[in-house]
């Protein structure tokens, strides 16, 4: 293979030579230099075209990937930076499809946080307008210090128990506000729980219109089923399945066992109808594992969680792990807020949320594709999109460890890079 000293000396070969007059000759197997502005060599990647593994070589140009291949085939580059990467580990930014930046008033969470543990984008379904549009203004005007922003801006209910929710109670109001939404440059359309379930048609046929799909939770009365055939594109939480599924039983158990029955009849075989018409149609499902666990820290004071918390947790870990099994496409994200009242810090809640799936029994380059390549291609809607590929955005991590271990190594971050620009300081080399 040869060494970046190798290649910048044949690249300045190749320059002069131009200065010569019989320059046919001198330039006989001198391909010109590729410009670059970024190029990192030496590592191995994952999240492209190929597992991974190998040591490669790729390249930065105008924000987006130019070049990834062999370290041993790639060619010469005239680049602005090249690193070392002395076979370390890249791999696409890392997304949270569940975020709250700016549902209060108040001053609202530090995007800082999410780059500092690897987020290159997130997806926020529920703030206020105006203040989101600020925030992404800001961004625009400085794209490589902040995370994407990809928002669903305020959601539709049945109530409102928040200010940046919008009660709909008839198709016209449906339709008024999907359309303001849309104007505002929605990502998704979010319906909460309390949404009346006769209005969910209406709601997708409306987003339909502006090209735009449904997300969020099932509306309580509507069984899980029926929100999937009606045209949902997304669900967040396993506790939505659970919930609606409560909520249209039959049974007299109430609480706690309710909850129970539900949850084991998602384990059972009568789940198989809902399992296939989520592949069917290709709706992403949310897990939010840390929000359980969140919620049982909350309720006891502390990390001693009594065994009955425990099996609860443990139950939505298998949940999840029936449903990626299943073939369901699952996204990663946490409902890290700036709402009080819950503990769900932003950035390393997304870590503790891919160990969760992970220690349900989900490999880890699985659950990697949780954080990235799905989320870009449901999200984003763009095949490149949260992978490490020729023309997709080069937003990526450098990483010390290796994520084929385990995605606890995505914490090992030595590099943040957003448009192919560092993003966050590290121990990147030169």
């Amino acid at each position: 293979m040869r060494g970046s000293s190798e290649v910048r000396g044949q690249a300045t070969v190749c320059r002069l030579a131009g200065w010569v007059a019989l320059s046919a000759l001198a330039l006989a197997g001198c391909a010109p230099a590729e410009r670059a502005d970024l190029v990192i060599e030496n590592v191995r990647v994952y999240g492209g075209e190929d597992p991974g593994g190998e040591l490669a070589t790729v390249a930065v140009r105008d924000g987006r990937f130019s070049y990834v291949g062999s370290a041993g085939e790639a060619p010469a580059f005239e680049a602005g930076r090249t690193l070392d990467g002395a076979g370390r580990f890249l791999t696409p930014g890392l997304w949270d499809v569940h975020v709250h930046l700016r549902s209060s008033e108040g001053a609202g969470l530090a995007t800082g946080d999410f780059l500092a543990h690897g987020i290159t984008s997130v997806r926020d379904l529920g703030g206020y307008v105006d203040r989101l549009t600020e925030l992404q203004q800001q961004i625009e005007e400085g794209a490589h210090a902040r995370p994407a922003i990809y928002p669903a801006y305020f959601m539709l209910n049945g109530e409102s128990f928040a200010g940046f929710q919008q009660v709909v109670t008839n198709e016209d109001e449906v339709d008024t506000e999907v359309d303001r939404l849309a104007a505002a440059g929605a990502t998704q359309i979010k319906v909460h729980r309390a949404l009346p379930p006769e209005l969910l048609p209406a709601v997708v046929n409306a987003a339909a219109r502006h090209d735009l799909e449904v997300v969020g939770h099932i509306p309580l009365g509507m069984h899980p089923l029926q929100a999937c055939e009606q045209g949902m594109a997304g669900v967040e939480h396993i506790g939505s399945f659970v919930e609606a599924l409560v909520s249209v039983t039959e049974s007299e158990a109430q609480g706690i066992q309710a909850n129970v029955e539900a949850m084991d009849w998602l384990m059972s075989p009568d789940a198989e109808p809902l399992f296939e018409c989520l592949v069917r149609r290709k709706v992403a499902v949310a897990p939010t594992l840390v929000i359980y666990r969140a919620i049982a820290r909350r309720r006891v004071g502390g990390d001693d969680l009594p065994p009955h918390f425990v099996r609860f947790i443990e139950k939505t870990q298998a949940i999840a792990e029936r449903f990626h099994r299943k073939g369901v496409v699952l996204l990663a994200g946490t409902d890290t807020t700036d709402l009080e009242g819950m503990e769900i810090p932003a950035g390393s809640s997304l870590h503790e949320e891919l160990g969760m799936l992970e220690d349900a029994g989900i490999p880890p380059l699985e659950v990697l594709a949780m954080a990235t390549g799905n989320p870009g291609r449901v999200i984003d809607r763009r095949p490149d999109a949260g992978r490490i590929v020729v023309g997709a955005p080069a937003d990526f991590l450098l990483l010390s460890e290796d994520p084929a271990q385990s995605v606890r190594s995505l914490a090992a971050i030595d590099g943040v890079f957003r448009g192919g620009r560092q993003a966050v300081p590290g121990q990147v080399g030169s």
